[in-house]
């Protein structure tokens, strides 16, 4: 069994490096990354008929060019979170105020918020909290 995870964030040298911290954590692990929120949404609905293919995490950054962090989750928690509930969003970003964290954990379909301080870290704690079979240490 696979674990698809959707990383959404406009800088090229994060995503890689969080995509390559998952995969190094497990080889089930697969990683898609969009640079903006539009194009991740349509993703979503691309495989939203598909329980299989639909994204077990998604991780975006509150502060993107077109469509902010916010932006998006209010659109996915309206088209996809009543039929996709166990699919859990992460917000990592760079910012420190703490009111972008508190809005952020003020929506339903959201577990967490990280700094982008350490990426191999947020892939283990991420990891361990909802992935049992994957080995976070």
């Amino acid at each position: 069994m696979n674990y698809t995870f959707l990383i959404i964030d406009d800088d090229p040298i994060f995503n890689f490096v969080l995509k390559r911290s998952f995969e190094l954590l497990d080889e089930r692990i697969v990683c898609t990354h969009f640079a903006d929120a539009d194009k991740a949404l349509a993703y979503i609905e691309s495989v939203s008929d598909s329980s299989s293919d639909f994204p077990s995490l998604i991780l975006i950054d509150i502060n993107m060019p077109l469509k902010s962090g916010f932006e998006f989750i209010y659109e996915y928690e309206k088209k996809y979170y009543t039929e996709y509930p166990d699919c859990v969003l992460y917000f990592l970003s760079s910012s420190i105020r703490e009111s972008d964290k508190k809005k952020a954990l003020e929506f339903r379909s959201v577990g967490g918020f990280y700094s982008k301080a350490n990426m191999m870290d947020i892939a283990k704690d991420i990891c361990g909290l909802h992935f049992e079979s994957v080995d976070c240490k």
